[in-house]
């Protein structure tokens, strides 16, 4: 692993901490909040000691000010108090602190922002290679295909799959399809296991990981690591002890595991083989069937027959009674020529059918009625599909593939018409094309092919493209056939997602470069709204005029030798009320000019004007924008070059008016200071957004999203607020930032390359429903996401000015009813039941606008809630003389419109006891992140974020080529207990956890890791050589896929012991880091993935007992690297492993 050099470090100091002795100046004993020391010091406020189980704590302010905190019996924060003196006189030596002002964020969640309202997917390669399923797997009464398949313009084994249905007799369409594995999928099935009534799937990956995903919603339901490689798999109740096993086999070796629990049964070596099980002995009891010859008892995993025939582990078996006397066959098919019937009552081959050639697939499924399963196989090269009766061995159906050879094959009545379909996945022929085939059994003839459509599928817009009033979603495949044919553009109903239409072949041309960008508009003005292609002919460049509802072509333009076209617009540049189509090019040969733009005639598609060449050989245009950004009445073209300069040209002179070096993808504009002027917003190939005057062109701004390539930027309000929002694509991520302090407000899942190519992202209304729809394409899919309105109650909160109380105090509540949206609700309300214990304080409720009241025990408010406004409510209450320890928890609804929010606070009852502040010591440390003087560091770069945020500890890591380590702000222990609650927020990442037995420099270290996507944890030691794993990745039903988790190490001597959500995981030993060591946090992000966003909560150290601890006045030599003591953290940031460094500490 290498470590970069830049190490961050926070100024903060860190003054709160726990003790039981006066502040000396010494190291004191920590005190245990299950052994509490009932003689300590009174301090100036007459605390004695403690009370059951209610420990003190102070914060020192940077102001000087004091506050309490209340612990409970975990040593976490329950309440929290403002002391007005110094609870220690004149004896506290004085520290300097630095409070961080944390304005309110909202990070909304996915669903609070955009919801992906559809997408259209492409298919893959390899259709079904490593599975072809046909179930019922949601119970709705309808089959579905599930198959794996390769990505798009890629070959070898599955990465992905799916899941297709039909929409209608003759069409089907893929309902999910799942995420990009970076591991390859062996094997994936269907099957029941718990017998609800719906299926789980299964899906094995050659790093022996397997996952189970539920059939109704396709979440993931748990995961484990296997011992072996999955080259066979099966799922089935094989010892019939009414619990399923799922049962794998690399070839050699076999071992099974619980369905449901996911752990080990029994393995068994020198048996394995593709496998198969069923009763082929008549005695009741299944067997296991390998095709290498063996058959074992399924409960004793002995040898009860042994075929030397057969063909080994290449071969295929299945099991079935085929001849119907009541007994199982078994079926095995070499790879070549042959397929053998066995007996094993009888020991012994009964029968064999010679193929033609290669035999690709082999099932035992019923395709005549007759109930009894017939053998259905399928050649290799070029061959057919056939049906062999059990009985009379005879051929009784063939049927024709068109492709070399098949890859999986299932039978079902797929599109519901009371007749059997039977399905396979065709390999790619010698002229690309790859599909996955449906024919009906009983006519022996095709019924439905999926259209073989290449991406990227960034060439997209959106508008009334047929002028019948509707919107339509007008998308260009870059070329299909794996590229061996043109492009094809479909045109979707915006509203229902109906296909409408699809192109066959781009007349007169030979697309060879594909189709680069799309563009719907009247462009000849005759009342009829045309779509414009710009694609190419063999080498040469040009774009081709079509009627938006004819779909024929009028008119092409002159074709541009040995250039490609990349981006595309439409619009009046000129002035002369005439639509004009301005084209950007890219040299392809050395016959180029190189990058330039082109003005047609959108009536004539003559060209009218073209650039001079804006950039070196090879270059190309990657973005057009036009607009009047100097307001001077006359149209701006925008021009970048991908990586280098933006040039501006004006429309109607041509004149060069701008050039601005710098490195662009992405082109926007926008009135970023709401003057009225528009700005020209750049995203760079750096992950900036460089804001240019639109006048002056001077660089007014730059901010940075991420440190990868702008790939598409609009500037735009999604949510209605009045207030744009920005719109990115970077490294196949869609995200939003607030315009204004430039958050993260929502980023999509990884949705693929190319994501936005030539910044091709339509935002617009486009459906019947009132909220704007985005519309992009990538390598994977077609996507719209459509935006939901935000929740103007989101910041909405109440406080309470006391967090701990005794009877007899006051509390005054404040209600903050927030509208962050700019719209106005009428009729906005807050409805507020005080909480048992208290009465309310007469005329104390205030309200800055609206009604208030209070009445019969309830606060009640009505009023007019005004754009962006915030009312405010206060009241006091007194605390009656209740039962101590008690907690108050009061709660207030509130009403704005059609949203609704539950806003809540609480106070904790109890005696008040303190203990003293020390600061030259060390001792147990907690850290609830409510104060931001803690000393954790604060920090925000292109790399990392790290800032304290709603009484928790957040960490984002931006690029996601790097882990990130944090050193908690505390001194070094030897044996202790380290713990804190994690969850992610928004975007995953690989793993959080804890680190520990940290030295010096961190040189050597451990990470305790847990992955919530799978449920797993490692444990991993980090020394000269990189990263070793002590515990390799392990699958846990502890850990809470969806939610918190609660992490533990504890670590004595040379015993590491693991823990989550209270139970433990295991105890393991390892001496290599001795002594006085740290402890600290990191973040792991997906290598892919940028913004993974972690918070962590309670974290804390507890000494155990014997152990030993330093000083906090601990020498620079002692300290961490650059930092001047402990009190001062920062955080390293190291590169990502790759595997020769680790063993899979970046496993997913």
């Amino acid at each position: 692993m290498q470590k970069t050099t830049r190490i961050l470090i926070s100024s903060l100091v860190f003054v709160a901490i726990l003790f039981s002795a006066i502040a000396s100046g010494k190291p004191v004993t920590a005190v245990q909040a299950a052994h509490l020391n009932r003689n300590a010091q009174e301090d100036v406020n007459g605390a004695v000691g403690f009370d059951k189980n209610i420990v003190r704590n102070y914060i020192q302010k940077s102001s000087g000010g004091f506050s309490q905190e209340v612990l409970g019996v975990n040593l976490n924060v329950i309440g929290k108090k403002k002391v007005s003196d110094n609870p220690f006189g004149d004896s506290l030596n004085s520290v300097e602190g630095q409070m961080e002002n944390q304005p309110p964020s909202a990070l909304l969640s996915e669903e609070s922002l955009l919801s992906n309202e559809w997408s259209y997917p492409i298919f893959g390669t390899e259709l079904g290679i490593s599975g072809l399923n046909i179930t019922d797997i949601d119970n709705d009464g309808s089959l579905e295909v599930v198959a794996g398949e390769t990505l798009a313009e890629s070959h070898g084994p599955n990465n992905r799959w799916f899941v297709l249905r039909s929409i209608d007799s003759a069409n089907y369409e893929q309902v999910y399809f799942s995420e990009i594995y970076t591991q390859y999928i062996q094997k994936m099935l269907t099957a029941d296991v718990d017998g609800n009534a719906f299926s789980e799937i299964y899906v094995a990956l050659s790093d022996k990981r397997v996952f189970v995903y539920s059939g109704t919603d396709f979440s993931l339901i748990g995961s484990f690591s296997s011992a072996l490689v999955p080259n066979s798999m099966i799922v089935t109740d094989a010892d019939g002890d009414g619990t399923f096993e799922i049962i794998i086999s690399n070839g050699t070796d076999i071992v099974a595991y619980n369905a449901v629990t996911f752990l080990l049964i029994w393995q068994t070596s020198g048996y394995g083989g593709n496998l198969s099980a069923g009763d082929v002995d008549g005695d009741g009891n299944s067997e296991i069937v390998s095709s290498r010859g063996y058959v074992l008892n399924s409960a004793t995993r002995n040898v009860e027959w042994y075929f030397p025939e057969a063909s080994g582990y290449g071969a295929q078996v299945a099991i079935g009674d085929i001849d119907g006397d009541g007994i199982y066959e078994i079926v095995e098919s070499e790879r070549y020529y042959k397929i053998t019937i066995y007996k094993a009552t009888s020991e012994s081959p009964m029968w064999e059918i010679t193929t033609k050639m290669d035999i690709d697939a082999l099932t035992l499924t019923d395709v005549n009625g007759d109930n009894r399963p017939d053998i259905v196989y399928g050649d290799a090269q070029w061959g057919s599909l056939y049906a062999i009766d059990g009985q009379t061995h005879q051929v009784f159906w063939q049927i024709s593939n068109p492709s070399n050879g098949l890859n999986g094959l299932a039978t079902g009545d797929t599109d519901h018409d009371g007749q059997l379909e039977v399905v396979w996945g065709g390999q790619q022929s010698i002229i690309g094309a790859v599909h996955l085939y449906v024919a009906d059994i009983l006519s022996n003839t095709i019924e439905w092919q999926n259209i073989d459509v290449d991406g990227p599928l960034y060439a997209v817009d959106t508008g009334d493209v047929d002028d019948d009033g509707q919107i339509e979603i007008v998308m260009a495949s870059k070329s299909s056939n794996t590229g061996h044919d043109d492009g094809i553009v479909s045109i979707f109903d915006a509203d229902t997602h109906a296909l409408e239409w699809q192109s066959e072949d781009l007349p007169g041309i030979n697309a060879w470069f594909g189709i680069s960008s799309l563009r719907i508009g009247d462009v000849d003005q005759d009342g009829q709204t045309e779509f414009v292609l710009a694609t190419s002919d063999i080498y040469d460049g040009l774009i081709q005029i079509y009627n938006g509802a004819t779909h024929t072509l009028e008119r092409q333009s002159k074709k541009n030798s040995g250039e490609s076209t990349t981006a595309l617009e439409i619009g009046d540049v000129d002035g002369d009320l005439k639509m004009e189509i301005v084209v950007g090019w890219a040299s392809r040969n050395t016959g180029g000019l190189g990058p330039y733009i082109t003005v047609f005639d959108g009536e004539t598609s003559e060209v009218k004007w073209q650039s001079i060449n804006q950039d070196t050989y090879r270059g190309n245009v990657y973005d057009i924008q036009l607009a009047d950004v100097d307001q001077d009445h006359q149209v701006e073209i925008i021009v970048s070059i991908k990586g280098g300069s933006v040039y501006v040209f004006n429309g109607v002179t041509h004149e060069l008016k701008a050039l601005i070096p710098t490195t662009a993808y992405s082109l926007a504009v926008g009135d970023m200071n709401q003057n009225g002027r528009q700005s020209i917003l750049v995203g760079l190939s750096d992950g900036a957004i460089d804001i240019f005057n639109g006048t002056s062109y001077v660089l007014e701004k730059t901010i940075s999203f991420t440190t990868k390539p702008i790939a598409c930027l609009k500037y735009a309000d999604l949510d209605k607020d009045e207030i744009p929002e920005w719109v990115v694509c970077s490294s196949g991520y869609l995200m939003v930032y607030t315009s204004d302090t430039e958050d993260l407000l929502w980023q999509s899942s990884y949705l693929g390359d190319a994501l936005g190519g030539f910044n091709q992202i339509p935002i617009n209304q486009i459906d019947h429903d009132s909220n704007r729809e985005i519309v992009v394409g990538s390598s994977y899919a077609l996507y719209q996401f459509e935006s939901v309105e935000a929740d103007p109650l989101t910041l909405s909160r109440m406080r309470v000015s006391d967090r701990n109380a005794l009877p007899g105090d006051s509390l005054t509540y404040t209600i903050e009813i927030n509208n962050l949206r700019g719209e106005t609700y009428s009729n906005a309300s807050a409805v507020n039941p005080l909480p048992a214990g208290v009465s309310y304080v007469p005329d104390s409720l205030s309200a800055s606008s609206g009604d208030a009241v209070f009445n019969s025990g309830i606060i009640t408010w009505t009023g007019v809630l005004s754009a962006e406004e915030t009312v405010m409510l206060t009241y006091q209450v007194l605390v009656n003389n209740i039962q101590m320890p008690a907690v108050l928890h009061n709660s207030a609804q509130l009403t704005a419109g059609t949203f609704s929010k539950v806003i809540d606070a609480e106070t904790m009852i109890g005696y008040m006891t303190f203990l003293p502040l020390c600061t030259k010591g060390c001792a147990d440390f907690l850290d609830t992140f409510e104060n931001s003087t803690t000393g954790w560091p604060i920090n925000n770069d292109a790399y990392l974020l790290t800032e304290y945020i709603k009484g928790e500890y957040r960490l984002q890591a931006k690029d996601p080529q790097y882990i990130y380590l944090i050193m908690a702000p505390t001194c070094k222990r030897q044996n202790y207990i380290v713990e804190a609650d994690a969850r992610w927020v928004n975007v995953r990442g690989d793993g959080y956890g804890l680190l520990f037995g940290l030295d010096e420099g961190f040189n050597n270290y451990y990470l305790f890791v847990v992955n919530n996507d799978y449920q797993e944890y490692a444990l991993f030691y980090r020394g000269a050589n990189g990263y070793e794993a002590i515990v390799n990745w392990q699958y846990s039903a502890l850990i809470h896929n969806g939610s918190s988790n609660h992490l533990m190490v504890t670590r004595n001597g040379n015993q590491i012991t693991l823990g989550i959500n209270g139970s433990v995981l295991g105890t393991w030993t390892d001496g290599r880091v001795s002594g006085l060591t740290g402890v600290g946090l990191f973040i792991i992000p997906y290598s892919n993935m940028p913004n993974a966003d972690v918070r962590y909560d309670n974290f804390s150290v507890r000494l155990l007992p014997g152990g030993s601890l330093s000083a906090l006045e601990t020498t620079q030599s002692e300290a961490a690297p650059g930092l001047s003591s402990p009190n001062f953290t920062g955080y390293l940031q190291e590169l990502l492993p790759d595997s020769a460094q680790t063993d899979d500490l970046i496993r997913h």
